[in-house]
């Protein structure tokens, strides 16, 4: 199969070459555009439980079954990058546990990423609102998205990412189960405050084998 594909490919450099001068053209004269901010009823649009997106659990104390489903499913689409769905499935999460306070938290990340920056404060606000009574794993992963956010928001301030990295730490020692808080000490790893795992060296190598090695637990 190699053999049939490589001839191919080559053939095909001279004309990717010659289309070169065109696309710098092209790039020369692209103008900035904003991330178009979509309708708010989108991303409350009510859904289903899913399959084939990944499985992800995140025990929520006190929430309910169905609650805890959509909220697991939401982090699923999180790691996928699929941001619109991961905010229907938090807010669905929501209509059934309007107190879950981490899932408030969590479709902060999903609005941040949609151009929604307001909805997102916003959302963080109530989460911190809500997470007195909850559980103490909850009030932590509150806690760490808003340290995550405020590093977030001042990407030339290394103390946020300092203090941000600090308390996962903790977190880590307090929860050293939590596969959650192990992936969010890989992204962590990088000086990017916005790292959502794209852009990942090789100094995330050994976080991240050690929360695969605790999702296969």
């Amino acid at each position: 199969m190699t053999q049939s594909v490589l001839p191919l490919a080559f053939c095909l450099l001279p004309s990717a070459f010659c289309l070169l001068p065109c696309a710098f053209v092209f790039a020369q004269h692209q103008a900035p555009h904003e991330i178009p901010r979509l309708p708010q009823a989108l991303l409350e649009r009510p859904t289903t439980v899913r399959t084939g997106v990944g499985a992800v659990h995140d025990a929520m104390a006190g929430a309910s079954p169905e609650a805890q489903r959509f909220y697991d499913l939401g982090l699923a689409y999180l790691h996928s990058y699929v941001w619109i769905e991961a905010a229907r499935a938090f807010h669905q999460a929501l209509r059934l546990d309007p107190h879950l306070a981490a899932a408030h938290a969590a479709v902060s990340v999903a609005y941040l990423e949609l151009n929604k920056p307001d909805e997102a404060r916003a959302s963080l606000a109530t989460a911190q609102q809500l997470v007195a009574g909850r559980s103490a794993h909850e009030r932590r992963h509150v806690e760490l998205r808003a340290l995550q956010a405020a590093s977030e928001q001042a990407p030339a301030n290394s103390a946020t990412l300092a203090a941000y990295r600090t308390a996962l730490q903790q977190a880590s020692a307090e929860f050293p189960t939590d596969v959650e808080i192990a992936l969010l000490k890989a992204l962590a790893t990088s000086d990017d405050h916005s790292e959502r795992g794209q852009g990942l060296g090789a100094g995330a190598v050994t976080a991240l084998e050690n929360a695969r090695s605790l999702a296969a637990d």
